[in-house]
């Protein structure tokens, strides 16, 4: 089950109703602790959307024993100022983990201030992009981030606070139809490891 809210503006129309959009994001709020899944709120003007807000979240437990579990919570969020496109997204997990009978012989890194070891380790994600038509040609840019905070096997390279950026520049070229050129860069910028640079050249069209 899902929730969703409508704001619906016509051109006559020139400022949003700040409040009915509050009330409305209250209310999809609201439905999300109701139906633990994605709820949210569109701006519509003149036949299109041209805003769309939303959040997600989901609960419950990952091993067989039912013994170990995870929160996670997203949000998401979609421009159009036509014909360009603003989008972006947020994602976030707690996980818990098994520490076993000898937790300093696992993991790298010791018990915290409290002399314990934490049982859970927590993830996020996000990215934003825009996306700007001109004619033939479709140019875009993104920037990506992940970070992972939490205790990683002895073996591993990771620290207790890793994160990774990814910075990408593309565009796409119209030849025919649906059939594109596509050339793009990204720079990935590791916490952990070596920076590096990608360069991707292709042509892509439907199956």
């Amino acid at each position: 089950m899902t929730t969703e809210g409508r704001l619906v503006l016509t051109p006559n129309m020139t400022r949003v109703p700040i409040g009915l959009m509050a009330i409305g994001l209250v209310a999809a709020v609201i439905g999300l602790f109701i139906n633990s899944e994605r709820v949210w709120l569109n701006l519509l003007v003149d036949g299109f959307y041209v805003l769309s807000l939303g959040v997600s979240g989901m609960t419950g437990t990952y091993d067989p024993e039912n013994q170990l579990g995870f929160v996670l919570l997203g949000a998401d969020f979609v421009m159009r100022l036509d014909p360009v496109f603003l989008r972006a997204e947020y994602l976030v997990r707690r996980t818990e983990m098994s520490l076993g009978d000898d937790p300093a012989s696992r993991f790298r890194y010791g018990p915290g201030e409290d002399g314990e070891f934490d049982d859970f380790f927590v993830k996020e994600g996000w990215y934003a992009e825009l996306e700007v038509p001109i004619g033939r040609v479709d140019l875009v840019g993104r920037w990506d981030g992940l970070r992972r905070r939490g205790n990683v096997a002895r073996q591993s390279p990771l620290r207790s606070d890793s994160i990774l950026f990814r910075s990408t520049a593309a565009f796409a070229y119209r030849l025919h139809g649906a059939l594109r050129l596509k050339l793009s860069a990204e720079i990935y910028d590791f916490s952990d490891f070596d920076d590096e640079l990608a360069l991707h050249l292709g042509i892509a069209g439907p199956f």
